[in-house]
């Protein structure tokens, strides 16, 4: 055998060898680096009467947590998550203020947003930035939603004729000016 095909040979078993010390005994394992795919649920409705995955327990420690939140926001702006969001009122991408999200505004769903990415233009963190850190992320978020519902409540119904609208309701009683 030629020497050129010798150095064939030589080139895959590296490139076999390096696979095993990457991905572990088989190439189909994920590093053991890599955290696991998420199991969120971003609806209500389970095939054959299924149910939904149990909550994260990271919930607890970064929903309503202000030291977590305050580095959240400190993060946000860091990776420059505003340049597509402008600091939640949503531009390029959407809104973080609104009341409805498309794949839900839990925190573990923020969090999944964020790791997984979700398609037509955000990007996918995960591996580059810490799960910590996509969790205070997350938690800021969260807390954006949450501060826009409770200063600004969307009315439920509209006011019936004769009924005082928002703006002509002192904000301190709810009484007609």
């Amino acid at each position: 055998m030629s020497s050129r095909f010798r150095q064939a040979e030589r080139f895959a078993a590296l490139a076999a060898l390096a696979s095993i010390a990457a991905y572990g005994a088989s190439p189909d394992q994920p590093p053991a680096s890599e955290s696991p795919p998420l199991s969120v649920a971003v609806t209500t409705l389970f095939p054959g009467g299924g149910s939904p995955p149990p909550p994260d327990p990271h919930v607890k420690l970064y929903e309503g947590n202000p030291k977590q939140i305050a580095e959240g926001r400190r993060l946000f702006d860091w990776y420059n998550c505003s340049g597509c969001h402008f600091y939640g009122a949503g531009g390029i991408g959407p809104s973080l203020m609104d009341p409805e999200w498309l794949y839900g505004d839990r925190l573990d769903q923020i969090f999944a947003s964020i790791y997984q990415g979700r398609p037509n233009g955000m990007p996918s963190w995960a591996g580059k930035i810490p799960d910590e850190q996509i969790w205070q992320i997350a938690a800021y978020v969260k807390s954006l939603s949450s501060s826009a519902a409770e200063t600004s409540p969307l009315p439920t119904k509209p006011p019936e004729v004769g009924e005082p609208l928002p703006s002509e309701t002192s904000t301190v009683s709810g009484v007609p000016k």
